[in-house]
């Protein structure tokens, strides 16, 4: 039984997104062992600016910063916000099962790894390609957020390109009549 598993392989990663990082997951399917601990893990590398979209998992989780920085917001299944602030290398957050996480690197970029209570834990986005507000009837988005049809509308197809990974917006400046960077 194979004990040992590299998370730090870009060439492996699971989700990968130019300009915005990278996640590489490691669970029971990968390393057997953590099946019988019921555990698995996460590396995570977001470049500077970039960000994890919301989401949340099927399982308890830990977070520890293992280089640079980043603002999360955590939101309990109810949707009271119980942390918005700075993480950094050498913290950990526990996350509990269901509650949102979004991830914002700063200016350095971030990286962690995360531990989870779930040999194979379920990720359920609140955004991009695979959120889970596009199955829901526009009408129930709607009621459930108090918006309009055509706000409904843009929440749940506005990002439908981006994965879990969203690189950082490019803000161009015009000077003369053409774009700086």
């Amino acid at each position: 039984m194979r004990l040992r598993h590299n998370a730090d392989r870009p060439d492996e990663a699971d989700v990968y997104v130019r300009d915005g990082g990278r996640l590489n997951t490691v669970n029971g399917f990968k390393l057997h062992a953590l099946t019988h601990l019921n555990l698995a893990a996460e590396r995570g590398v977001l470049h500077p600016g970039a960000m994890c979209v919301p989401s949340w998992l099927s399982c308890h989780a830990i977070v520890y910063a293992t280089r640079g920085d980043a603002r999360i917001q955590v939101v309990e299944n109810r949707g009271r916000k119980v942390f918005d602030g700075r993480i950094r290398e050498g913290e950990f957050i526990v996350i509990p099962q269901f509650y949102a996480v979004v991830k914002r690197a700063g200016d350095q970029g971030f990286e962690w790894i995360t531990f989870t209570t779930s040999h194979s834990p379920i990720r359920s986005s609140l955004a991009g390609r695979n959120s889970v507000l596009k199955a829901m009837p526009e009408e129930v988005v709607m009621n459930a957020y108090n918006i309009s049809c055509r706000e409904a509308h843009q929440l749940r197809w506005n990002r439908e390109h981006d994965s879990l990974i969203m690189p950082p917006r490019r803000q161009q400046q015009y000077e003369g009549g053409r774009a700086a960077q």
